[in-house]
């Protein structure tokens, strides 16, 4: 989430791709509501539509991740500076926004504020969805050692990286649990496969390189790989009910990287030279710097009036009641972020 300092600030289409990131994170935190829907209804559209939207909606994460390998990896920074500006800014973040959330969390559950609890609970991340901060904050801890990764991405080592991806973490664990019914992740383990360190350097490849979609038969080639990766996560998360009984998260995001190549190739190629109306640029540019105050809201947001929206949306059709959640927190995200960014300490932390 991580904005531009330098010429590649105000892409539009990087905006874009934050703007449909962040409500595909608000999705994803709508339970059996939305997201996990498909697990607990018996209305076949509203199977159909939850288990696709569960599926698409993974991939904001590691958008995120890509947008923020595009703008930092190439940047030249002293270690002074990424001190300062990345690593003490997402530490405070992490600490305001854990303790906000566990002030929320005491008033509306009446229990006593323990500074011993806070400490706890900002050291372990263990209140809200902000793991993603931590994760982040440590690609940021190794952003300088990152940096120096950059002049080894070519096409054929990052094409080497984004297989090793897919045989290791997508294609061995379904063809082991489609064989001998075990859901679990290989033994092997490859650091540069983790989602934040992949997504990362991968998303500094393809922002900065010819764009694939350049290509009409790549751009083919690209739609048709990213369509029979969503239909065979589907298939999956099916094949693996019937076989256990339960739905689970096990293989929703293991084919994940050429669809996430796929949209940001996509995104990119429609409107990285797409000349917008004025006001259209800068409404999309307002919108899309305010993302990562969404995100450090929204679980505030459920803690406050989560209940009172449940009572309140009781017999609504779910998935009407998850899409208007996620635009209501979207709404009022973008708008106490507008006013939290009027104070200048506050607009360099958000």
């Amino acid at each position: 989430m991580e904005k531009a300092y330098d010429k590649r600030k105000n892409i539009v289409y990087l905006e874009v791709i934050r703007i449909v990131a962040i409500l595909g994170v608000l999705f994803n935190h709508t339970n059996t509501k939305g997201f996990f829907l498909f697990a607990t209804t018996t209305n076949k559209f509203d199977y159909v539509i939850s288990m696709l939207l569960s599926v698409l909606c993974k991939m904001s994460v590691p958008l995120f991740f890509m947008i923020s390998g595009y703008l930092l990896l190439g940047k030249q920074e002293s270690f002074s500076e990424v001190i300062k500006k990345r690593i003490v800014r997402y530490a405070l973040v992490i600490a305001a926004a854990s303790m906000l959330t566990y002030v929320a969390d005491c008033f509306f559950r009446k229990e006593l504020f323990s500074i011993r609890e806070l400490v706890k609970i900002i050291y372990r991340g263990d209140i809200g969805t902000y793991w993603f901060l931590y994760s982040y904050l440590g690609l940021m801890l190794m952003l300088p050692f990152l940096r120096g990764i950059v002049g080894a991405l070519s096409r054929t080592t990052v094409y080497y990286l984004v297989g090793l991806k897919i045989l290791l973490r997508g294609l061995l664990p379904m063809v082991i649990f489609i064989l001998l019914g075990y859901a679990m992740s290989p033994a092997l383990d490859v650091i540069m496969l983790e989602d934040s360190v992949f997504y990362f350097l991968i998303g500094f490849y393809f922002g900065t390189t010819e764009n694939l979609y350049n290509s009409t038969r790549k751009r083919i080639l690209c739609r048709g790989i990213s369509c029979f990766c969503i239909i065979t996560t589907c298939c999956m998360l099916y094949y693996e009910y019937k076989a256990t009984g339960a739905y689970t998260e096990n293989f929703l995001g293991v084919l994940l990287p050429l669809v996430c190549i796929s949209v940001f190739c996509e995104t990119r190629h429609c409107l990285e030279n797409t000349e917008f109306p004025d006001k259209l640029r800068k409404g999309i540019l307002f919108v899309g710097d305010k993302t990562f105050g969404v995100y450090l809201l929204e679980p505030i947001f459920r803690i406050c009036i989560g209940e009172s929206w449940n009572h309140l949306t009781e017999g609504f059709p779910p998935l009407l009641t998850s899409f208007l959640w996620c635009f209501l927190i979207f709404g009022a995200g973008i708008l106490i972020t507008w006013l939290i960014k009027l104070t200048p300490f506050m607009r360099k932390l958000v």
